[in-house]
C-alpha cells in the first residue's frame, strides 16, 4: 500500500512540477503524443481526487472527448492524508 501512496505523489509532483512526461516509459518517448500523455496524466489524478469516485463512464467521456473540460487539479484529496512534502 506504501508503494501505491509514493506512486500517487511522485505523479502529483510531476503534474505540479509540469513535468509529467517523465512518468512515461523510456521506450516509448518517440511514440507518444503530448497533449495526450498530459491529458491522460491528468485524467488519472482526477480519479484519485474525486470522491466519490468517477464512474467509467465518465472516465472513458473524459478520455475520448477533447471538448470535455477538464477540472483544475490544485491539491490531492484530503482522504490521501499523508506529507506530500
Amino acid at each position: 500500500m506504501r508503494a501505491q501512496f509514493l506512486d500517487i505523489f511522485q505523479a502529483w509532483r510531476h503534474w505540479k512540477d509540469g513535468t509529467s512526461l517523465e512518468l512515461m516509459d523510456p521506450t516509448l518517448r518517440d511514440s507518444y503524443v503530448i497533449n495526450e500523455v498530459t491529458r491522460c496524466t491528468q485524467i488519472g489524478l482526477f480519479c484519485i481526487q474525486e470522491k466519490p469516485i468517477p464512474t467509467m463512464a465518465r472516465v472513458v467521456l473524459k478520455l475520448s472527448s477533447t471538448s470535455v473540460t477538464l477540472p483544475h487539479l490544485n491539491r490531492l484529496h484530503s482522504s490521501l492524508a499523508v506529507s506530500q512534502e
